[in-house]
C-alpha cells in the first residue's frame, strides 16, 4: 500500500454511509491481499472500503471489495471479464473500420471548451459530434479516444478493474506510487487522479462527461449482506 490523497471525507459528507455497510479488515488483511495481487494499491482505496464496505450507490455504481467472501479471486474476476469484453469490442471495431476503409480510431481534439470528434480516413473525414468539457475535467484528462490502447493487469501499468456502473468500467493504472484512472464506456477517458477523487468527481459530477449518469447526483448507498 502506498500513500495517496483521500476524498473519502468529502464523499461521506455528501453521501453518508449506513453503519450496516462497514466491514472489518486490518493491515494484515491488506498485506495478504496485495501479496496475492502482486501489486500495491493506493491507501485511499482502502479508506473508501473501510467506510463503504461492500455495496453500491442505487444498485448502479459499484466499487469492488476484496475483503468479502469472494476475496482476491472475486476481485480479479471483474478485470478478467472486462478484458474479455475489451478484446471482443476491439476486434469488432477493427472489423468495422477495415470493412469501410476508416482510420483505426476516431480523431478527437480539443477546441476551446469542446471536444471535437471526427471519423473517417484522410480522403473522407466525417464530423460526428462536439462534446462540452468543463475546465476542471479537461485539466485532468491525460488521454481519450475510442480505440483500444491499453494492456491489462498483471502487465506493467495494466488496467485493474476496481468498479463499474451498469454502463461504464472503472480501472486504475499504477505508475510506481502514482495512479491514473481510466473510464471505459463507448470510448475511454484517462484521468490524472486517484481512486477516491474519481469516485467523488463521478458521483457529484465535478467530472463532467457527456454520457455520464444522466445528470444524477442524488445517490443513496445500498449495503450488501452477502455475495
Amino acid at each position: 500500500m502506498f500513500a495517496a490523497p483521500s476524498y473519502v471525507a468529502q464523499i461521506e459528507k455528501k453521501y453518508p454511509a449506513p453503519p450496516a455497510c462497514r466491514i472489518h479488515f486490518d493491515e494484515n488483511d491488506i498485506q495478504r491481499f496485495e501479496k496475492e495481487l502482486g501489486l500495491s494499491l493506493p491507501s485511499d482505496f482502502y479508506d473508501y472500503l473501510k467506510i463503504y464496505g461492500n455495496g453500491s450507490f442505487d444498485d448502479y455504481f459499484y466499487i469492488w471489495c476484496p475483503f468479502w467472501e469472494s476475496g482476491t479471486k472475486g476481485f480479479l474476476s471483474y478485470t478478467t471479464q472486462a478484458e474479455e469484453n475489451y478484446h471482443y469490442l476491439e476486434k469488432s471495431n477493427q472489423d468495422f473500420i477495415q470493412a469501410r476503409g476508416f482510420s483505426p480510431q476516431l480523431d478527437c481534439r480539443f477546441a476551446d471548451d469542446a471536444l471535437v470528434v471526427v471519423n473517417g480516413n484522410p480522403q473522407n473525414a466525417t464530423f460526428l459530434r462536439t462534446e462540452k468539457i468543463d475546465r476542471y475535467t479537461r485539466s485532468k484528462i491525460l488521454a481519450f479516444g475510442d480505440h483500444y490502447p491499453y494492456d491489462f493487469y498483471p502487465n506493467k501499468n495494466g488496467l485493474l478493474c476496481f468498479g463499474r456502473t451498469d454502463d461504464d468500467d472503472f480501472f486504475v493504472r499504477i505508475h510506481g506510487t502514482r495512479t491514473s484512472i481510466v473510464l471505459y464506456s463507448e470510448g475511454y477517458y484517462e484521468f490524472d487522479m486517484g481512486i477516491t477523487e474519481f469516485i467523488y468527481g463521478f458521483l457529484t459530477q465535478t467530472i463532467q462527461l457527456p454520457m455520464q449518469n444522466e445528470n444524477n447526483t442524488d445517490w443513496h448507498f445500498v449495503p450488501y449482506t452477502n455475495v
